[in-house]
């Protein structure tokens, strides 16, 4: 019993490793987990504002690794008078932004919130949201729960870094 116990904590080490939560050089982790270390939450990170917007968005990888399908059904952050989950749609070759009641998480699978797609989206900002800033945006997904991410604020035009948008192609 004492080899299965080791052995999936190994699997699940490996799992982790490969998955892409390494530490950081400030030995913190650049994911966030779920309680039940299943759904995984990468680089979350928002573009600074532009001159006096009133509207914000945030994005990051979402990777469930469970055995079932999930959703993403609210944000919530205190930078903003309202959190909604949102994405672009095509409408006539003209791009709309919309509100989503959820977002899918397929079974073994990762999910990307990034320009463009889907995102978090923050109505009615308190302040501009100013590059090199963090703040805390709490996800609650139907079955994992509450996980609160840190996100982190980057310049105006940033379309995200390499390994943020690693698998970003998978979005469903």
């Amino acid at each position: 019993m004492k080899r299965i116990k080791i052995f999936s904590t190994l699997a699940f080490v490996a799992i982790i490793g490969l998955s892409g939560c390494q530490s950081t050089s400030h030995n913190m982790p650049n994911c966030e987990m779920s309680k039940h270390k299943k759904i995984m939450v990468l680089k979350p990170w928002a573009r600074a504002s532009a001159g006096m917007a009133k509207a914000g968005a945030a994005f990051m990888l979402i990777k469930n690794h469970t055995i079932h399908n999930d959703k993403l059904i609210s944000a919530s952050a205190n930078v903003s008078e309202r959190t909604e989950l949102h994405t672009h749609l095509n409408e006539n070759g003209i791009m709309k932004m919309r509100k989503v009641e959820h977002i899918n998480l397929p079974k073994y699978e990762q999910v990307a919130l990034k320009p463009g797609g889907f995102h978090i989206m923050f109505i009615n900002l308190n302040n501009p949201l100013k590059e090199g800033d963090k703040f805390p945006v709490a996800l609650e997904f139907k079955k994992a729960g509450k996980i609160e991410v840190q996100v982190e604020v980057k310049t105006a035009g940033a379309m995200g870094d390499k390994h943020s948008m690693e698998g970003m192609h998978k979005m469903h």
